[in-house]
């Protein structure tokens, strides 16, 4: 599924032309093509329900950060939060151990 995602926001299956038109949420909207745009547009957010399952994407534009949870369980107030808190734990940016030994020396 990752696979498939990263190629087509990459243009690989679709031209980036239509990619662009499918996923531009009109003026005012966060929504277009089955996708939510984030807020500072940087990345996409797809959630969804059928036949009990529940998947939920969070994935930068540009594929390198993504969480794609499959849920046989329809919880969304569980779900899309695990979801978004995993994706924003792989986008923080990693801490230098030195960084924080000096830290707490300080302290």
């Amino acid at each position: 599924m990752y696979c498939f995602l990263k190629d087509d926001f990459a243009g690989k299956i679709l031209p980036q032309s239509a990619l662009t038109e499918l996923t531009t949420p009109p003026a005012g909207l966060f929504y277009a093509g089955g996708l939510y745009t984030s807020t500072d547009g940087q990345s996409y957010v797809g959630h969804g329900k059928m036949q009990g399952f529940e998947p939920t994407l969070f994935m930068d534009k540009n594929g390198q950060n993504a969480v794609i949870l499959f849920s046989n369980r329809n919880d969304e107030a569980r779900n899309k939060p695990l979801a978004s808190r995993l994706f924003e734990t792989i986008k923080a940016p990693e801490t230098d151990e030195a960084d924080d030994t000096t830290e707490e020396s300080t302290n």
